[in-house]
């Protein structure tokens, strides 16, 4: 499998929505982060960029850490919210943000 294809995932994974990028951006703005902010050092900016704007899909390892990072699950992300409720219901308590220097 060509690595540098978009929208594929690797044998025996499971098939990310493309809507998943709608969802993370969606959510990271109602939380109040910027991109840089959700990459954090684990990611690149452009990295979260092109998730959001649906040029790629995230690998497992990546949903892991950004549903990590906003407080909620892999499935959260993957799986289109109800309602616009259960976004803004979601607390980012949890989330370390590293300052920008």
């Amino acid at each position: 499998m060509d690595n540098a294809t978009p929208n594929k995932t690797s044998k025996g994974a499971r098939e990310v929505s493309p809507r998943v990028g709608e969802t993370i951006r969606s959510l990271r703005t109602k939380l109040g982060l910027t991109q840089a902010q959700l990459a954090g050092t684990e990611l690149s900016t452009s990295y979260v960029s092109a998730i959001e704007t649906g040029k790629i899909r995230p690998a497992h390892r990546a949903l892991y850490f950004i549903a990590k990072r906003m407080n909620v699950t892999i499935s959260f992300l993957t799986e289109s919210p109800e309602s616009d409720a259960e976004a803004e219901s979601t607390s980012n308590s949890g989330i370390p943000i590293e300052e920008e220097t």
